[in-house]
């Protein structure tokens, strides 16, 4: 498509979002407040239906739209409502769950030594960084920097391998075996920085046992019918997640677990992971990161614009280069070498959920968590234009030779 074209419709439904935004305004006061509730989670559908285009004109990744969407709506003064809060939160869980669901354990046995070196490289620098903007806020502050700023998303970097049909190749799959590491490198970083001594705790044991015992059961029900495989998962997820939280331990990291648990049999069932998918990635994880973006005072992003965007390049250069050289290194082609560093460098889901949660337990401050989810912004964006000006040039290239 046409570059002024793509430009035009991106001009029509920013406007369209604007104009959704001015209604809820106008029409904010006139509604009683035991229908406020309804109202948000209305806009909020509203712009999840957006973003899809616009993600799509643009070549964004649409959780990056979503998060945008989410901070336009904040400069309107949209706050979050209860039930678009319940929403997000199970939106979080469903997106760490897939993420969990991605990993493929037997690529881990084979790839581990080179995907930790990979993972490694990625790590150190912004976890550096970490230490250096919350050294000030005590040691459970700089684990959950660490947590926020060293992780990337398997997800997005599944996405971008998948895109380029990278995926199944070797170091496609080392690449990915890497974005998985440093996903549970952060949640347990995360779940280190937020947990609290309690007795409790010792129970987190039997949570994981339970969730063991999914898979079996998950792996027997195939002849039921795809609804009760799909609410066995999702009153897993909801069951165990609201016993985690009782132990002061976050939820995700048990969707998460629980993902990885039951990845074998998702692989196997692929009618029921992409029904997974479409609940996980088309209904609630939107809600997620769009209440993310609503956490966002976009006058302290516009106060504080210049650390975003110096710390988001910092990190993912410090992301993109090590890996880079080290796909170099191992015999890489350089194009090649940058669509793959390019895709393990966005931070994601991982850093907005570490934001989150950091902001609302009161380890970090707002300045800190603006500046993380700046950094999600920027080092997103980056990855996917590095990709796809990248990937432009390779198509080119076929077309010319091939």
């Amino acid at each position: 498509m046409p570059l002024i074209k793509r430009i035009i419709l991106l001009g029509i439904l920013i406007a369209l979002a604007i104009i959704g935004l001015e209604g809820y305004i106008q029409v904010q006061h006139q509604v009683a407040e035991d229908g406020e509730d309804l109202l948000v989670v209305g806009l909020v559908a509203y712009l999840i239906i957006l973003s899809g285009p616009v993600a799509h004109y643009s070549g964004l990744p649409v959780a990056v739209i979503e998060l945008l969407m989410g901070v336009l709506a904040s400069y309107y003064k949209v706050s979050e409502s209860e039930a678009l809060t319940l929403l997000a939160g199970i939106g979080a869980n469903m997106v760490l769950f897939m993420a969990g669901a991605e990993i493929d354990v037997a690529l881990l046995r084979r790839r581990l030594r080179r995907a930790l070196g990979l993972g490694l490289i990625g790590m150190l620098g912004p976890s550096a960084v970490g230490v250096a903007l919350a050294y000030e806020n005590g040691v459970n502050a700089i684990i959950l920097s660490i947590a926020a700023l060293s992780a990337t998303s398997a997800a997005l970097t599944y996405g971008i391998l998948h895109s380029n049909g990278l995926t199944k190749s070797r170091t496609g799959q080392m690449v990915l075996a890497a974005a998985m590491l440093t996903d549970i490198a952060g949640m347990i970083f995360l779940n280190i920085a937020t947990s609290q001594a309690n007795p409790l705790l010792l129970l987190y044991g039997v949570i994981i046992v339970i969730a063991l015992l999914v898979q079996p059961i998950l792996a027997r029900v195939e002849r039921v019918g795809f609804e009760t495989e799909i609410r066995l998962v999702t009153m897993a997820l909801i069951v165990l997640g609201a016993a985690t939280e009782f132990l002061g331990i976050h939820s995700v990291l048990t969707s998460f677990i629980l993902g990885i648990i039951v990845s074998e049999t998702l692989r196997e069932r692929r009618l029921l992971r992409e029904k997974l998918e479409g609940m996980a990635f088309g209904f609630f994880s939107p809600f997620f990161f769009i209440a993310s973006g609503l956490m966002i005072d976009p006058s302290l992003l516009a106060s504080e614009w210049i650390p975003v965007i110096v710390v988001g390049l910092v990190l993912f250069l410090l992301k993109f280069l090590p890996s880079y050289l080290y796909l170099r290194r191992r015999g890489t082609p350089p194009r090649s070498a940058i669509l793959y560093a390019s895709s393990i460098s966005p931070l994601l889901t991982v850093t907005l959920i570490s934001a989150q949660v950091g902001v609302a337990t009161g380890l970090i401050d707002e300045r800190l968590y603006i500046i993380m989810v700046g950094s999600v912004l920027i080092t997103s964006i980056m990855a996917s234009i590095l990709s796809l000006l990248v990937r432009g040039r390779l198509q080119r290239l076929e077309a010319h030779f091939f």
